[in-house]
């Protein structure tokens, strides 16, 4: 739903950002509600110039996936504010959960590798509606627990050219390497600047992941690529018999994931 006013300070007065993108300011404006300020870089203002196309199309954007039906693992657009000149920004539901970069040592690690597989028709909704979901990363993704759940996704772009179906198998392989990415990065306790998978150089000062090539997770990956299967839970499931087998233990956590691959020193 779209709402017309002449600025949003209201939502925001007396209230500190909990987060901050490139070009944008996250505010919990409530108990139930996020609220997501519009920033621009170029002018240093608190809201985007509609009359910009690059920002008439973000409206276009957030106009359809406020309207998406059928798609649980995704946080919509609620509320969208604009004048007739400036796009200021929305509100989403809040969710009690981590973006995959800030998730604990002691996060349980088999409702995290079923949870994908929770996000296929959310996924495949998206997509069907000629949409290229865009940043679907580490940051992103948030997990509660027990589900994925999508954020964020207002630079997404229309798609008209590629067929919805190779759109879905290639965000799917971008959310299982986002996966196996957090499970070697250890973010929060190497301090990597970054906030997505460190470089390779680095990883392995740390890492000890080459009997990590298996055949086995290689055919799964190909598999997945071409779309001939869809489970992606049995990735996870058979790089834990891997890890277990190789290291003769019994991993259950984050934490004792990536303390299985992690190099002596």
């Amino acid at each position: 739903m779209i709402i017309k006013v002449k600025n949003v300070e209201n939502l925001i007065v007396d209230k500190k950002p909990i987060d901050n993108g490139g070009t944008s300011f996250i505010y919990e404006i409530s108990k139930n509600y996020y609220f997501k300020l519009f920033f621009s870089k170029k002018e240093g203002n608190n809201y985007q110039d509609l009359r910009r196309h690059f920002n008439f199309y973000k409206l276009k954007m957030l106009k359809v996936l406020s309207s998406l039906e059928n798609v649980p693992n995704y946080i919509q657009p609620i509320h969208i504010f604009k004048s007739n000149t400036s796009l200021f920004g929305y509100t989403s539901l809040k969710i009690n959960g981590k973006s995959l970069i800030k998730l604990a040592d002691d996060t349980t690690i088999i409702p995290l590798f079923n949870s994908i597989n929770g996000l296929r028709s959310t996924i495949w909704q998206i997509c069907k509606n000629r949409i290229i979901p865009c940043d679907v990363a580490s940051r992103n993704l948030l997990f509660d627990g027990e589900n994925l759940y999508l954020i964020d996704l207002d630079d997404s772009v229309f798609n008209f050219e590629i067929s919805y179906e190779t759109v879905y198998i290639e965000t799917m392989m971008y959310v299982l390497e986002s996966i196996k990415n957090i499970l070697i990065s250890e973010l929060h306790t190497l301090k990597y600047i970054s906030t997505e998978l460190p470089d390779l150089e680095s990883i392995d000062k740390y890492y000890d992941g080459s009997y990590l090539d298996d055949s086995k997770l290689l055919s799964l990956e190909k598999q997945y690529a071409k779309g001939d299967l869809d489970d992606y839970s049995l990735y996870f499931d058979t790089l834990l018999e891997i890890i277990n087998n190789y290291r003769i233990c019994e991993v259950s956590t984050l934490g004792e994931i990536r303390q299985a691959i992690r190099r002596k020193r």
